[in-house]
């Protein structure tokens, strides 16, 4: 990357507890910004982090909020749109919980005009590391 002598985004995702969706992040241009305010800052002490004193010298990491979003819209399909109606059921149920709890919300505009919601339900932490 730094052959390419222009600014990039290089980091570490470190989930906790999904550790399977952890990855390494690279861009250029303009998705530099995306991915630099893409996640919820965090206040999580340094002695939360789970890493060894190796990764914590080696590394600067930032403490996030690691946060599933979930589309009012995409939860509300035609109950014949579903395969299985057991499913049609649990998405109405987890819209509920998450009408009912105190979750982050967003209103959005839809592609097609109309409004929507995103809740987004905290899942855990994600640690974005940086050299």
């Amino acid at each position: 990357m730094d052959k390419l002598n222009k600014p990039y985004y290089l980091k570490i995702w470190l989930y906790e507890p999904r550790i399977s969706k952890s990855q390494v992040v690279c861009a250029i241009d303009e998705k530099i910004e995306y991915y630099e305010n893409i996640f919820e800052k965090a206040d999580f002490k340094p002695n939360d982090s789970p890493f060894t004193n190796q990764l914590s010298v080696e590394f600067k990491w930032q403490p996030n909020i690691d946060e599933e979003p979930y589309w009012k819209s995409d939860l509300l399909w035609p109950i014949d749109q579903y395969e299985r109606i057991e499913d049609c059921y649990s998405d109405r149920r987890l819209l509920k919980k998450l009408k009912k709890g105190n979750f982050k919300n967003k209103e959005i505009d839809s592609p097609n005009g109309d409004k929507d919601t995103i809740y987004f339900l905290p899942k855990g932490k994600i640690w974005v590391g940086k050299k």
